[in-house]
């Protein structure tokens, strides 16, 4: 029986090889059963799945769970199953023995196959990616359900503003963090992790938006003037067609502030005083945020 197992998969992985792409998802809830030389297109994605070292119970679990779920979408399943295999070192076997990671690679595979948006898909394999850094401790606290929930919800529009602050305001922002801890003297220990939380909350996300728009956009910022060369004799219509521009990009970036402050991914700021000092008007991004954001990774990959 074993014999009869490793030459299905080794027959399979050379099929593999050179018709991978013949794997063709259909539409609607058609049911993928094109066959390979014998070969459901299910057998064989089952067959290159358990054949990566480890992943054998995890997999399994999760087409016992979703069942026919997993054959109605055959291709996105293919797709996690190699995005496993070509990640195969950030995982130990140690981490795929882990219940608490089979259940969160359930949950993920899950949510892959269900996902109508590729940007979004790709989140849950950085998510996969993240959690494998996790500590069997961190693992068991960690709050997958909610990442899910927000990926589940969040408009496209909504995430490519996340994706907007990592790639280009993150490192501004933590520079503004760190300028204002030089103010305290007592930073070290537990001391410091709260006063750095205090100060991350106080940082108001929407004016570095709106002064990234102002110098790109704004009739009255050099780069503009430059850009279009602009001057006191300039045409209305080359104004009108400036101040437009402007217009759209803040419906762009400003427009689904609201929205991520719904998924608790920014904190509303009335410009009150409070404990941590007093604080402007605006959104602050607020510690799910900052976690959420991180596993963005790289713009282009998400």
């Amino acid at each position: 029986m074993g014999r009869e197992i490793q030459f299905l998969i080794y027959s399979v992985l050379s099929w593999y090889n050179w018709n991978v792409k013949k794997l063709i998802a259909k539409t609607s809830d058609e049911l993928l059963v094109e066959d390979v030389r014998g070969l459901a297109a299910d057998e064989v994605v089952d067959a290159i799945a358990t054949s990566i070292p480890g992943i054998d119970i995890a997999y399994k679990l999760a087409k016992a769970y979703m069942g026919r779920g997993m054959k109605l979408r055959q291709q996105r399943v293919l797709e996690w199953v190699e995005f496993v295999r070509d990640n195969l070192g950030e995982f130990s076997k140690q981490l795929f023995d882990n219940e608490q990671f089979q259940d969160c690679f359930v949950l993920l595979i899950e949510g892959y196959v269900k996902e109508r948006a590729e940007r979004k898909r790709k989140l849950h394999q950085q998510i996969l990616l993240g959690i494998a850094k996790l500590t069997p401790e961190e693992l068991e606290k960690y709050q997958l359900e909610r990442m899910l929930m927000v990926t589940n919800q969040i408009s496209l529009e909504a995430l490519n503003v996340l994706i907007f602050i990592r790639s280009k305001l993150l490192k501004k922002i933590e520079e503004g963090v760190q300028e204002q801890l030089k103010d305290y003297k007592d930073k070290e220990g537990v001391e410091g992790v709260r006063l750095e939380d205090i100060t991350r909350k106080r940082i108001i996300v929407s004016d570095y938006i709106s002064k990234w728009i102002h110098e790109r956009y704004n009739s009255n910022s050099e780069i503009v003037k430059k850009k279009y060369n602009l001057t006191s004799g300039s045409s209305k219509e080359l104004r009108n067609e400036i101040v437009y521009k402007e217009h759209l990009k803040e419906i762009e970036l400003m427009g689904p502030l609201p929205e991520l402050a719904n998924l608790d991914l920014l904190i509303r700021k009335n410009g009150v005083a409070t404990w941590g000092g007093s604080v402007g008007s605006g959104y602050s991004i607020s510690e799910f945020g900052y976690e959420y954001i991180n596993y963005l990774g790289n713009a282009n990959n998400v």
